[in-house]
């Protein structure tokens, strides 16, 4: 995420705006107790506000191989239920992303790439899901604009959302071995 700040206001925004166009007082009410982000009890309530995503973002659908191997993984909440994981990866998979929200998360929550990293000296490709949440997105595609890099591209997958390189596998797969491989190899990257 491009600015983590500016992201959970505008996506608490987008579900405040959804509540009210939809007539859902139930999710008015239950924003209006959250309040406006920053939280400071991470995780817990940004993990409440997450799980209203779903009336936000729109309707994609992920490739054929995305939902194949996403059936025959099973990998449950959170991938608990993934069967290469024993009784200790599920717990540190647990504490990880506990660990993750809670320490890293505030760390990083002032980051802005928008003015912290206008330049960078490596190629950079940026994998765009179309379906992604708004609050998202627009900051990314931002960024990309104002960024200068030696090589910079856009790639938008119009069935993605937020995990492009999973939803759309095998497009990115053929974007790493067609484009990024061969352009980073002759830069010496």
């Amino acid at each position: 995420m491009v600015n983590i700040r500016e992201t959970d206001r505008r996506i608490y925004q987008d579900l405040v705006a959804y509540a009210a166009m939809t007539g859902n007082a139930d999710l008015a009410t239950t924003l209006a107790g959250f309040g406006a982000p920053p939280y400071r009890d991470f995780p817990l309530t940004n993990g409440m506000i997450w799980s209203y995503y779903d009336y936000i973002y729109e309707a994609y659908t992920p490739s054929e191989t995305y939902e194949r191997l996403l059936t025959e993984a099973a990998p449950g909440f959170y991938g608990l239920a993934a069967s290469e994981y024993d009784l200790m990866n599920k717990a540190n998979s647990v504490r990880g992303l506990f660990d993750t929200f809670s320490v890293l998360y505030p760390q990083v929550y002032d980051v802005d790439l928008r003015t912290d990293a206008t330049t960078l000296e490596v190629p950079v490709w940026i994998l765009d899901g179309a379906a992604e949440l708004d609050g998202r997105r627009d900051l990314a595609l931002e960024w990309a604009t104002q960024l200068d890099a030696p090589m910079k591209r856009v790639v938008t997958y119009d069935d993605a959302a937020h995990s492009v390189a999973f939803e759309q596998v095998d497009a990115v797969h053929g974007l790493l071995v067609d484009e990024i491989i061969p352009a980073t190899i002759e830069r010496g990257e």
